[in-house]
This record gives structure tokens, sequence and C-alpha cells, in this order.
């Protein structure tokens, strides 16, 4: 068969780490002249021992903190967050993975904020034959892992009021340089790079707080198993922000508040004694594989 350069038709971006030194690599499709593999957007380097991957971004989240860290889903949406001078992290998808979750909390911990911004997208049908937007199921599942985790954090929607199938936040951020002549360029391009930080400034502050955002998508139709989704990622030791998220959750649902909290205290113990099940299966394989030590 033919042999050919697995990489020839792909740009190449470096993830680089918090020194400035390039540590993982991904290899993005050249849509109008696609390789031997068009259906794979992206191809990731291969993971071994000495290469792993670290977060798209991290290079830029070493300096100031007093903007807010923007994480968003895809790479050149992180390239233009970064030109607009705002750190920024990606999992390089709409949502964080679970094995990297810890380290992506970490991060998010150097900052007062954060703001998740994914893709704006038209509802389509899923699997189940269920209208959603990728985009902002992906934000959600986001916003909620940060919650879980103490993080104060928010979601911002990007507009489209050209109703685009799609718009990111590198199609929003983009400035227009068509009619921008050669002699022109460069200084088309600084104040390009002021137009690109003023917009996406404007996005960050008309930005919704986390847990408003996901209690105003409850109504009085919202499934329990809705609610305890969101009920799912309340702070465990803050107890006015749980009384206060309860109480909102109890008047967009139309019940009472007794019967939510009773909803709560039911779900916690569930919580609990599924760990708790969990603790003895993990000293219970300790054990045996301890006494298969022994007998060696």
């Amino acid at each position: 068969g033919k042999l050919y350069w697995k990489w020839e038709k792909r740009i190449v971006y470096p993830y680089f780490d918090q020194n400035n030194y390039p540590k993982y690599f991904i290899y993005r499709l050249i849509d109008d002249e696609p390789d031997f593999n068009p259906n794979a957007k992206y191809m990731k380097q291969i993971k071994t021992e000495y290469v792993q991957e670290i977060p798209f971004g991290l290079n830029s989240i070493y300096g100031s903190k007093e903007k807010p860290l923007i994480i968003t889903e895809g790479l050149t949406d992180s390239i233009s967050v970064a030109q607009a001078n705002y750190p920024v992290l990606s999992p390089i998808t709409v949502k964080i993975k679970k094995e990297h979750v810890e380290r992506m909390i970490n991060y998010c911990k150097r900052f007062e904020t954060v703001v998740v911004i994914n893709d704006n997208e038209e509802f389509k049908k899923n699997k189940n034959g269920e209208f959603e937007n990728t985009g902002l199921k992906g934000s959600i599942d986001t916003l909620k892992v940060l919650i879980k985790h103490n993080i104060n954090c928010f979601i911002g929607i990007i507009q489209n009021p050209k109703k685009l199938e799609k718009i990111d936040l590198d199609d929003y951020l983009k400035p227009d340089l068509t009619n921008v002549n050669d002699e022109d360029i460069n200084a088309a391009i600084e104040k390009s790079l002021d137009l690109l930080e003023e917009k996406l400034k404007k996005l960050v502050q008309n930005s919704t707080f986390g847990l408003d955002f996901l209690t105003d998508t409850v109504n009085e139709k919202s499934s329990q198993k809705e609610l305890l989704e969101i009920i799912d990622v309340l702070p465990k030791d803050d107890f006015i922000t749980q009384e206060e998220v309860l109480r909102k959750l109890a008047k967009k649902r139309k019940i009472t508040f007794e019967t939510i909290k009773k909803i709560y205290a039911q779900h916690q113990s569930k919580k609990l004694l599924k760990e708790q099940k969990r603790e003895r299966i993990e000293i219970k394989k300790e054990k045996e594989k301890n006494q298969k030590k022994k007998m060696l």
C-alpha cells in the first residue's frame, strides 16, 4: 500500500506549558484540502509515559489574575481569547473530561471568576429524539463541575443576530479585514486587536452567574430528575447557598420549600449510601489483593 506522512495536510498546533515550552501537539484538518482521514477534524499526538496531554492555553494563565479565566471549547476560540489578552483554558471539546477534572479545577482556583463560553448552535435532535444545543449542553455540564467544586463561575452566551447554524467565539471575535488594502493592513490589525478585547469584555460583562442560569432553566413542568441534576452540584458546606437555591427551585417548580427540602435530604441520603457501598467494595478489594500477596 501507499505510505505517506500522517500529518502532511494538517495544521499543527502546539500545547505550551506555563514556561512556554511545547509539551503536546494536535493536528487539525484543512477544510478545503482534507487528508486521508477527512472525518477526523482533529488528530492528537500519541500519549506515552513521557508525553501527556495538558490543557490548551496553559501558558496564558500565568500572567495577570485581574481578568476572569475563560473556558471555551475550540482551539481557534482559545487563540482569539488569548489575542484579546484574557487567560484561557480549553479541553478542546464541549466539556471537561472526567480524567482532567481535578487538574482543571486546580487551575480555575487561581482566579476569582471563571466564564464558560461555548459555541451557540441551532437546536438539533439527538439520538434520543430530543432537541438540544450541543454547545449549550457542554457549557451546562462544565458549569455543574465548576459549581460542585466551589468555583465562582458564569456562562457567556454568544449573540447570533444573523441566525447562523453555528457561531463560535472565534467567529464572534474575528475582525472583518476583507476591504483593507495592503498598505493599511498593519494598522487595521492593531486596531482589530483592541476591538477584540472590547468585544470579549462586553461578552464577559453580560455573562450570567452559573447557579442562576441553571435554576432559570427550571419551570413547573421540570422533572424531579432535572431538579436533582441541579441539587447534586450544590456546594456541600455552603448552607446559605443551598437554602437560596432550594427556595428558588421550589418557586420555579411551584412546590413548597418543605417538599424540595425533603427531595434534597433523600437525595443526599442515597448519595451517602452509595459512597459507603463503594468504600466497602474498595476495602474488600484491597484485602483480597493483600491476601494474594501473602500467598505468593
